[in-house]
């Protein structure tokens, strides 16, 4: 077998196997939690306080429009927001 049939035949059985390789390395990974975001704690917001504006208009029907309000220094880089569940 000279170099340009083997190169071929190479070729051919890398591409039957490739399939087989994609799907080994699609499958899904479990990636670790980081835990970027510090604990919850009861202090006070630097920021200012939280306004909370709420339209109860219409309580025939159930029908609440809650507005509330932020505030963030304008330099701020970054805001991480905790709810809980």
């Amino acid at each position: 077998m000279n170099k340009t049939t083997g190169s071929i035949l190479s070729a051919a059985a890398l591409a039957f196997a490739a399939p087989a390789i994609l799907a080994a390395n699609s499958a899904p990974v479990a990636v670790p939690i980081s835990h970027d975001v510090p604990d919850a704690a009861d202090v006070p917001y630097p920021g200012g306080t939280l306004g909370l504006d709420i339209d109860a208009t219409d309580v025939t029907r159930g029908v609440y429009r809650v507005t509330e309000t932020i505030p963030v220094a304008p330099n701020a880089a970054e805001l991480t927001l905790l709810f809980p569940q």
